[in-house]
């Protein structure tokens, strides 16, 4: 049986783990390095992948938590994935964008551009704004993570 590498460009294959929650832009830099590819096109490639989630993220959010705590079968993940969000979402709240540019850029897991959507979708926050502070959070994470990859590579 094929890989996902040998069945897909090494680009596409970027963009995709980029799109995985947990995983983003932090690991695709590494993976892009790893099959051969340029650190900037690594960079580039893992930062647009990690990105493309967060529109229908802030927007379906809502009513995703909203029908999953209304279903029996998926009420507990419903309320668990709101606790989650909102939990991490002290400080964000307290700061808004600021909070959320700062949150999204901290290259650690748990604080990217999935949590970083799904927080601002959750509270209410413009969608322009949002997605401004998480596209210059992930920046700076996306430059951090390239860094290190390169001083460790």
């Amino acid at each position: 049986m094929d890989s996902l590498f040998d069945l897909v460009s090494r680009e596409i294959t970027v963009l995709m783990i980029a799109m995985l929650p947990a995983v983003e832009l932090r690991g695709a830099v590494p993976v892009g390095v790893a099959l051969g590819m340029p650190l900037i096109e690594a960079f580039i490639l893992s930062y647009v992948g990690s990105l493309l989630p967060a529109l229908p993220l802030i927007y379906l959010i809502r009513p995703i938590v909203t029908w999953a705590k209304g279903s029996t079968r998926w009420r507990r993940f419903g309320s668990w994935l709101e606790r989650r969000s909102l939990r991490k979402a002290r400080r964000v709240r307290n700061y808004q964008a600021i909070g959320l540019f700062l949150f999204v850029a901290i290259p650690i897991p748990g604080t990217g551009v999935w949590t970083g959507s799904m927080i601002a979708g959750l509270l209410g926050f413009p969608v322009r704004t949002a997605l401004k502070a998480i596209a210059a959070g992930n920046l700076v994470a996306g430059l951090i993570v390239t860094f290190l990859t390169h001083q460790l590579g």
